[in-house]
């Protein structure tokens, strides 16, 4: 049962964690960071020899009419087509 669970989470994080560097602003947490990231910060980034594609994501949390709703929104126009999830027939 380990072993299955071990291997659900390094292909959730094979399949979520698809970058080579995440950059986050500095804070006390870094379990929900919700600071912004200077936008001269992302020119240099962007512009860094190297560097294929730089992604932005803003999350935030708002209270809603059933209680607290996670937002989240991104600059990256192709999201929905570079995550291609395996069905469970795939992942054998």
């Amino acid at each position: 049962m380990i072993d299955s669970f071990r291997h659900t989470v390094v292909i959730w994080l094979d399949e979520t964690l698809q970058s080579d560097v995440y950059v986050t602003a500095p804070e006390l947490t870094g379990a929900t960071p919700s600071a912004p990231v200077d936008p001269q910060v992302i020119q240099v980034l962007d512009s860094w020899p190297g560097v294929r594609h730089v992604d932005t994501l803003r999350s935030t949390t708002v209270e809603g009419r059933q209680g607290e709703i996670n937002l989240s929104a991104t600059d990256n126009t192709q999201v929905g087509f570079e995550r291609l999830f395996l069905s469970p027939a795939r992942q054998a």
